[in-house]
């Protein structure tokens, strides 16, 4: 079976494969990514009109949800570190990493960072592709694979591509593809001129609006030819380009499903409840529509108009009976709010989206310790997402991001010392005084004598002079370091106002014990407190070696607290030497 034969019967098997896994209504995958892109933007699939012609009512409790976890699950460029591995030189690595983020925010890294996480909670699958030197988010539902396998570096993966003429020929010549306007003159697209700026058109028979173009990848061994790359269009036997590449993608599953190689996603777990809450507001839209009118009923022959808009305001009825309104109140009202707080409630305590996480005021009357251990539970279960989406994006920077990087930094080049500067962690502080008082011995070796407090003002000027330059990085500079990879991901779930409060009380506590800094003990025990809380101990230490005289003077600081201050010494007094007998 050659490769467009089989590209064909993977289409067609993802196409028509239903599971059983799936939603009743929803039993393609293909079905579910359009219910999860529609419940996303409040729509309806089947038609936003009711049998009577109104508009229906969406009661969207998705987005919330969606948007929740992915403000857990925040994960910065700042986050990721470069350690040394023991031997190895520390400084290279610290460096390396400072070079590395640099890097990675001309790149946008972060942005795609920040989009990873809404996606992965929104779909259930995370998917990402290397293009040239960077990495790309690719829509879920592009995506063509066998469903019901095991695992998807085991399996042809195909991700469809749907342009325009105009379009793909940009594409195409950007990318060196071939034979693209047999392409074009094959397909179901049309176009009144060949060149830029053609009205494009879709034949009657067309699908898609527009070409639609193929890159399939298989496994090493799976075709007996030389690539395993291909690009091709939808319905002929025409490659645009081929090669021999490593598989260009990674997928991460938000819940595995037994049976069905893509996860589930926060949305598709709230298929149900989304389903129902709609059906409750447009019961209470519909009885609203009725309940809403003023309708009156009279035996009298004499009134025989509209009393909403014949009558005008001070006009005299004459009847021969009391006109008096028709009862028609909305009676099930309480019923419906139970049943739809019932669900929403469901929802929230289905995907852990508590009150403390979601930053709303807990209900009244809920006890202390019932927050307490929502909180925790909650916060629990989002470190573990943490965890699998840093182990994943540690994947990504081993296998694509740090060769691709030292690829492009392996030879000489610059670092623009303000930016290396701009983080105030100590070894920046360290690195930028050590270049600076290295200046400045220079200068004082050939400068005549000044005072101590021009010495204070020509280094000010140095330092400000320094902070423009570049620091040179020699070629091959980390071409021998051994280090890994380590993402910080304690401690992001606190907010501004928790680190606030939290740095107010080390202040506090470092205004009645200053002097634990000479106690390793204590030291020790307050790091670790730090470190729990998700703050560095090296934000608020310094690793400066302290000098005897520091030291001295920090003895005699009066200590607070629960240590004692240490007792006045009495100063020797001189005695009256008396005469030897």
């Amino acid at each position: 079976m050659d490769k467009f034969t089989i590209i064909e019967e993977e289409v067609k098997f993802y196409k028509d494969t239903p599971l059983e896994q799936n939603p009743s209504f929803a039993q393609k995958m293909s079905d579910v990514y359009n219910l999860i892109d529609l419940f996303s933007v409040s729509k309806f699939r089947d038609g936003d009109r009711d049998s009577l012609g109104y508009k229906k009512v969406f009661f969207n409790i998705v987005n919330f949800v969606v948007d929740v976890c992915a403000k857990m699950l925040d994960l910065d460029t700042k986050d990721i570190f470069i350690k040394a591995e023991d031997g190895a030189d520390e400084w290279t690595a610290w460096l390396m990493g400072k070079d590395l983020k640099m890097w990675m925010k001309e790149k946008y890294f972060a942005r795609q960072l920040n989009e990873w996480g809404l996606k992965w909670a929104k779909y259930g699958d995370l998917w990402v592709k290397k293009v040239g030197d960077d990495v790309k988010w690719i829509p879920p539902q592009n995506m063509i694979y066998r469903v019901n396998a095991t695992d998807y570096r085991t399996i042809p993966l195909i991700e469809k591509h749907v342009y325009g003429v105009d379009e793909l020929r940009i594409v195409g010549r950007e990318a060196g593809w071939d034979n693209i306007e047999a392409v074009i003159a094959g397909s179901n697209v049309t176009s009144e001129t060949q060149g830029y700026g053609s009205t494009v058109g879709v034949k009657d028979n067309a699908t898609e609006p527009g070409i639609v173009i193929y890159e399939a990848w298989f496994p090493e061994g799976y075709l007996d030819e030389k690539s395993n790359w291909f690009i091709t269009s939808e319905g002929s036997n025409i490659v645009l380009a081929e090669a021999k590449k490593d598989r260009p993608y990674k997928k991460l599953a938000w819940e595995e499903i037994p049976g069905r190689l893509p996860g589930r996603g926060r949305i598709e777990q709230l298929f149900e409840d989304q389903i129902y809450l709609n059906r409750i507001a447009n019961y209470k839209s519909a009885g609203f529509h009725w309940t809403s009118k003023h309708i009156y009923q009279t035996r009298s022959t004499n009134i025989e108009k509209n009393l909403m808009t014949q009558v005008d305001d001070g006009e005299i009825l004459i009847s021969n009976s009391e006109i008096v309104p028709i009862v028609n109140e909305e009676r099930n009202l309480a019923a419906y709010n139970v049943e739809e707080q019932r669900y929403v409630q469901n929802a929230l305590n289905r995907t852990f989206t508590t009150e403390a996480i979601s930053g709303q005021r807990a209900p009244a009357g809920t006890p202390l310790g019932a927050t307490v251990i929502q909180t925790q539970q909650a916060t629990a279960f989002y470190k573990q997402k943490r965890e699998e989406l840093a182990e994943f994006i540690k994947e990504i920077l081993w296998d694509w991001v740090i060769p691709t990087f030292a690829n492009q930094n392996r030879k000489e080049h610059s670092i623009f010392i303000k930016n290396l500067i701009e983080e105030s962690d100590s070894n920046s502080e360290k690195l930028f005084n050590l270049i600076l008082n290295e200046r400045m011995n220079k200068i004082r070796a050939t400068a005549k004598y000044l005072s101590p407090d021009q010495w204070a003002i020509r280094k000010s000027i140095q330092s400000e002079l320094l902070k423009k330059e570049n620091l040179r990085i020699p070629k091959g500079f980390y071409d021998n370091l051994k280090y890994k990879i380590d993402i910080m991901i304690t401690g992001e779930q606190l907010d501004v106002q928790a680190r606030q409060a939290t740095y107010m009380t080390i202040f506090q506590i470092l205004g009645s014990n200053p002097t634990i800094f000479q106690d390793k003990r204590a030291l020790r025990v307050f790091s670790k407190m730090l470190d729990m809380i998700g703050i560095s101990p090296k934000d608020i230490f310094d690793e400066e070696i302290v000098t005897p005289q520091q030291t001295m003077g920090a003895s005699k600081a009066m200590r607070g607290g629960s240590i004692a201050a240490p007792a006045q010494v009495a100063s020797p007094t001189m005695q009256p030497l008396t005469q030897m007998a």
